[in-house]
């Protein structure tokens, strides 16, 4: 190769990479003014390109966007991988923009994106309002998680007070959002449990009597609620789904895939199962990982690998590790 084409062919490459940015960019701030643009993920670097020139730009705009298109621009760039540095600036900016009468911020992203160390006292701060009394008509129905598994102070009071006045406070969120069913005692019960304010045993016992009561059972909301109790005895009645025959499901399909749904709980939340070693297991869709399988070089579908997910359970079972850190 002669040295005009080598120079060629580096110009061409940086010429390529200065369009992809300013592609990028233009993208992002479409977005932020409210555009309706589909922000590209890149798969090869976690995302980390996308996580540079957000930051970039939110950094240089001075609160120059709308609400409405902040929070899906940092819910794309942190949707990918991990990085315990940017995704922390990247979570507090959204905080920084919510005022206090506003109703409670998207939390279905920031309860899969983010980890509890990555939030500063001021976001602490405005979510300490939102654990109180008077801030229950801004609530969205996954708030009471969200506050209880971040430990904010004052939110097992507030749970309580919610709890015994769920029908009012119900009927008050249809009149005012048209929202028929709002909350459930059993999911504030779940919270509480979470918080060390009240049995596991009975909480376990009310969700297994919900579960059974229907003739077509959800495995994966029944996982997912014992998930969110997270303590020992939860993980262990999961546990019995993962090394069960479940002879009672007659599709062999559909026993694979509740083993899958037992295994994604033991993935995302016990911290002593053998690949539960990265960050970005922290934080990602464990549940879509095990269920479309073969990610990062491993087959999570294989007989072979539930094998030994089996096996790890049964010398386990009595002593699991939870990670606490990890919300």
């Amino acid at each position: 190769m002669d040295k005009l084409m080598l120079i060629s062919i580096l110009l061409l490459s940086s010429f390529s990479s200065i369009a992809q940015e300013n592609n990028l960019r233009k993208v992002i701030l479409s977005v932020l003014n409210g555009g309706k643009e589909n922000i590209p993920v890149n798969w090869e670097d976690n995302n980390e390109a996308l996580r540079i020139e957000t930051l970039k730009i939110l950094e240089s705009l001075n609160d120059e966007y709308t609400l409405s298109g902040l929070h899906p621009v940092i819910k794309r760039a942190t949707d990918l991988g991990y990085n315990s540095h940017s995704d922390s600036l990247l979570l507090n900016i959204v905080f920084e923009s919510i005022s206090k009468d506003s109703i409670f911020v998207d939390g279905d992203y920031l309860r899969n994106n983010f980890k509890k160390s990555d939030y500063n006292k001021g976001s602490y701060r405005k979510l300490a309002y939102y654990s109180q009394k008077q801030s229950i008509l801004n609530w969205k129905s996954y708030t009471p998680y969200y506050l209880s598994f971040l430990e904010i102070e004052g939110i097992d009071s507030t749970l309580v007070f919610l709890k015994e006045n769920i029908d009012a406070i119900n009927q008050l969120h249809f009149s005012i959002y048209n929202i028929a069913y709002r909350y459930d005692t059993i999911d504030i019960n779940v919270c509480l449990a979470r918080l060390g304010k009240m049995s596991d045993t009975i909480v376990i016992a009310q969700i297994n009597k919900q579960f059974n009561s229907h003739y077509r059972k959800d495995y994966r909301d029944y996982f997912e609620r014992l998930s969110r109790i997270r303590t020992p005895l939860a993980f262990q009645k999961i546990g019995d789904y993962l090394i069960s025959d479940l002879d009672e499901i007659k599709s062999e399909g559909h026993r694979k895939q509740v083993k899958q749904m037992a295994l994604a709980a033991f993935l995302a939340y016990v911290k002593n199962f053998p690949d539960r070693s990265t960050k970005w297991q922290d934080t990602f869709n464990l549940w879509t990982m095990v269920q479309y399988s073969q990610v990062h070089g491993k087959d999570y579908s294989t007989d072979e690998y539930m094998d030994m997910a089996k096996r790890w359970y049964t010398e386990n079972k009595d002593n699991l590790v939870l990670d606490f850190d990890k919300y």
